[in-house]
């Protein structure tokens, strides 16, 4: 499961982060497979040698982005090695342990890369997306199914919010209706995520409006619910449950998108920080990523956000974890960037009882997405 914080919300973080305390793209049937390799580069460890997972063949993967590349672990998101260089990468998703796809731009080309063997080779399935301004989050549903939010080039119409859906495994991708106000037709949409039952939410912004859209059939139609909610970042959790950060709070909808509960009051009495990403195991588990006094902040909950306690990271750290992910109750990994703009990232084994730093086999700077899976 995947948690982040989409791209263009960096340079609105402070919009977006809660204070709490007291796509019609073709398919090129000549793709082939890319194939990836490392980097030599010098390893250069921020972890003991002794703390790192030792890979195994049921090991939990991880994927993330960073610099316009691919970056995967094979170990739980404790070491991670580049697994696509391609300048204008910024976000992943994998459906499971085998399938994802990475998508990003480049000048005036869009790209959208796919893999069925979990990152080790791609296949290049941006077709003619020239048409689109940007594509800035994408959520894998199945194998087969997945949905890409931005938006579209001021030379098609009006330009504005756009949705790109393929349940082909990605040999075409159609763009989704939305039915919305004006204000959708002037935003991008910057952050999107999909319950178990297939419900979409996705949120963005314009130059004055900030604009939230929810489809209840698997991401083929919209409807804006911006008089309901309005948000920056999303995650989703269990069958029914969204969530939103955004205008300083922490929201919950129970109901598919019904009605939304501000529960920043659920957050620790001493919490001072700013909440950035989340992430859910199910419907239960989850984690927040946070920062207070630029230190990284991670807290679980284990009731759904009823309640949420704290995590003790190793080390003294200084900077802002931006994403997470979840594979399940005990595997997570958070990624983000430190105070001097280099890669950031723990990995938990254990349900947050304990957490690795992350050692990179390259000088990476800061990441911007995560996804993980069993």
């Amino acid at each position: 499961m995947k948690g982040r914080i989409g791209v263009g919300l960096i340079a609105l973080v402070a919009f977006a982060a809660v204070g709490c305390g007291g796509n019609s793209a073709g398919h090129d049937e000549s793709s082939e497979p890319i194939a990836t390799t490392t980097p030599a580069v010098a390893s250069t460890p921020t972890a003991s040698a002794g703390s790192t997972p030792t890979p195994s063949a049921s090991a939990v993967r991880a994927w993330s982005t960073s610099g316009g590349s691919v970056i995967r672990s094979l170990d739980g998101g404790a070491t991670w090695d580049v697994a696509l260089s391609n300048e204008g990468l910024h976000t992943t998703d994998f459906a499971d342990r085998s399938v994802g796809w990475a998508i990003g731009g480049l000048r005036d080309s869009r790209l959208i890369f796919r893999s069925e063997d979990g990152g080790s080779s791609w296949i290049d399935q941006s077709g003619n997306a020239g048409v689109f301004q940007s594509f800035n989050d994408i959520v894998a549903l199945s194998e087969t199914h997945a949905v890409i939010v931005g938006s579209l080039s001021a030379q098609v119409g009006t330009g504005g919010a756009v949705v790109l859906r393929t349940v082909d495994a990605g040999a075409s991708w159609s763009i989704a209706r939305i039915q919305g106000t004006s204000a959708v037709a002037r935003s991008s949409l910057r952050s999107a995520c999909a319950t178990d039952d297939g419900i979409v939410f996705a949120c963005g912004a314009g130059r004055i409006h900030v604009v939230c859209i929810l489809s209840t059939d698997g991401g083929a139609g919209f409807v804006e619910i911006s008089d309901r909610v309005t948000a920056l970042q999303v995650e989703c959790s269990g069958a029914t449950t969204l969530w939103a950060l955004g205008s300083g709070k922490l929201l919950r909808s129970e109901d598919g998108g019904g009605r939304f509960v501000d529960i920043g009051s659920a957050l620790p009495a001493d919490f001072r920080g700013a909440v950035i990403s989340l992430a859910f195991a199910d419907a239960e588990v989850g984690w927040l990523t946070g920062v207070e006094g630029g230190v990284p902040t991670i807290l679980r909950t284990d009731d759904g956000g009823d309640s949420w306690r704290y995590q003790v990271l190793p080390g003294d750290v200084q900077g802002r974890l931006t994403s997470m992910a979840s594979a399940d109750r005990d595997n997570a990994v958070a990624v983000g960037q430190t105070a001097s703009g280099g890669a950031l990232g723990f990995a938990t084994r254990n349900g947050g009882e304990a957490w690795v730093p992350a050692v990179f086999q390259a000088d990476l700077p800061g990441l911007s997405s995560a996804a993980a899976a069993r």
